[in-house]
């Protein structure tokens, strides 16, 4: 199973707290990124690159020993797919004071109402100040995948699916469980894949534009054992967190 920032390419597991690895991707990120508002007593950065990956980091300055303490790291990612929504609320994360989620109705292709799913944004103009209830904005979605199977085709998936789950499926997994959490399950045709790579890390990872249950996702995985199958006609399983980033209507 693969990390959440190695889905976009980011050498980083859990297992690595503060270690080596993650002190250099926070270094290159603060040399390449541009200043973002933090409180009095903290230092953040955004980067964002032309791939679309990015990463959010806040540093904690002791200004007795002038020391940096990490307070959050998390990547982003802006894919190409675009799905229309409505903010039905903001929720704060409680164990992350720069991490906030919003709760929108993710909306089919031409309809007007759609189905309940919680995201993970990280973007300026977006925080737990700010009352976005009822604006109608457009996403750009995309799943970790973090777990994940690949079948052949639609055919291949309904004889041996695992679950009782149809070939274009997305279940919001974060809001069966409390506290929710920005979580999904989908499965969906891979409609396009490519490689990218992360210009902070310069490691790989794949780009895959998903049609799953209602239009389509961006899915980030990293490459490695079974990826040679994700290829455009395949069907994959994939769940892991939700980001989203706002691309219209703020």
């Amino acid at each position: 199973m693969a990390s959440h920032f190695e889905c976009l390419g980011f050498p980083i597991t859990p297992e690595d707290g503060a270690g080596s690895k993650v002190v250099e991707v926070v270094r290159r990120l603060f040399d390449r990124g541009r200043p973002a508002p933090a409180p009095e007593g903290f230092h953040a950065v955004r980067y964002a690159s032309e791939s679309g990956v990015g990463a959010f980091a806040a540093l904690a300055v002791d200004g007795t020993e002038s020391t940096l303490d990490l307070r959050c790291l998390a990547p982003t990612f802006t894919g190409s797919t675009r799905r229309r929504s409505k903010i039905l609320r903001s929720l704060p994360d409680e164990s992350c004071a720069f991490c906030d989620y919003l709760h929108v109705e993710l909306r089919p292709e031409g309809a007007d109402r759609g189905h309940p799913v919680l995201v993970e944004v990280k973007q300026e103009g977006l925080d737990r100040k700010r009352d976005v209830r009822g604006l109608d904005v457009v996403l750009a979605v995309t799943l970790l995948a973090t777990k994940r199977e690949v079948f052949a085709d639609v055919a291949a998936f309904t004889a041996g699916r695992p679950e009782d789950l149809e070939a274009a499926s997305f279940v919001p997994t974060g809001l069966l469980t409390r506290p929710h959490r920005p979580l999904a399950r989908v499965t969906g045709t891979v409609a396009e894949v490519r490689t990218v790579v992360n210009p902070v890390s310069d490691r790989p990872f794949l780009h895959v534009r998903l049609a799953t249950f209602g239009g389509e996702i961006d899915v980030a995985a990293a490459p490695g054992e079974g990826s040679a199958g994700i290829r455009a006609g395949a069907l994959l399983l994939a769940e892991g967190p939700l980001l989203a980033q706002v691309v219209e209507g703020l």
